[in-house]
C-alpha cells in the first residue's frame, strides 16, 4: 500500500493539472438556435436545407371562416441563403378557382399579414393542383420560420374565398 500511494497522488497530480477543452455542439438546424446560425453562416452556396416544414391545408383552419370544400398540403424547405423552396398539392372536388398563395404571419386562430407571397396569377380550377417553386424571402423572415412555426401559415386564395380557402400553420 505504501508503494501504491506515491503513484496514486501522482496520478491525481497529472490528472489535476490538464485541462480538457470540449467544443460545445453546435445547434440542431430547426431549432431557433440551430436556423439562425446556419443562416448566418451563409457562404454562399443555397443549396443547403436549414428546415423544413409541412402544413395541413383545410378550410376549418381558416379565419374567418371559409366555405371551401378543397383540402391539400403545403411543404416548404428554407435554405441557407434565406431562399424558400416551396410544394403544394391540393384536392380540389368542387373545382374552385385557386389563384394565389402566401406564407402569412399568426398564430391558429388569427389572421396576419402576408411575409412571403408563394405564387399568384394562378387561376387554375384543375381538381388535383401541383405547385412548387422557390422563392426569395430575408434571411431574417427565413430564419424566424424555422425557430418559431407556430407563428406562420400557409394559406390559399381563390375567387370564391379571397381572403382565404384553406390554411394550414407550419409548426
Amino acid at each position: 500500500m505504501k508503494k501504491l500511494l506515491p503513484v496514486l497522488i501522482a496520478l491525481a497530480v497529472a490528472v489535476a493539472g490538464t485541462t480538457t477543452a470540449i467544443a460545445a455542439k453546435p445547434p440542431k438546424p430547426g431549432t431557433a438556435k440551430g436556423a439562425a446560425k446556419a443562416l448566418k453562416q451563409h457562404n454562399g452556396s443555397g443549396k443547403g436545407v436549414v428546415c423544413v416544414r409541412n402544413a395541413r391545408l383545410r378550410a376549418a383552419n381558416e379565419v374567418p371562416a371559409s366555405t371551401s370544400t378543397a383540402k391539400g398540403h403545403a411543404q416548404i424547405k428554407v435554405r441557407r441563403d434565406g431562399s424558400i423552396q416551396y410544394k403544394i398539392f391540393v384536392l380540389n372536388r368542387d373545382r374552385e378557382t385557386f389563384a394565389a398563395g402566401h406564407i402569412h404571419e399568426a398564430p391558429a386562430g388569427s389572421p396576419g399579414p402576408v411575409r412571403v407571397g408563394l405564387f399568384a396569377g394562378l387561376a387554375t380550377d384543375a381538381r388535383h393542383i401541383r405547385l412548387s417553386g422557390t422563392v426569395t424571402a430575408m434571411t431574417e423572415l427565413a430564419a424566424d420560420i424555422c425557430a418559431d412555426p407556430d407563428d406562420y401559415y400557409v394559406n390559399l386564395h381563390t375567387s370564391t374565398n379571397p381572403a382565404g380557402a384553406i390554411r394550414g400553420q407550419l409548426g
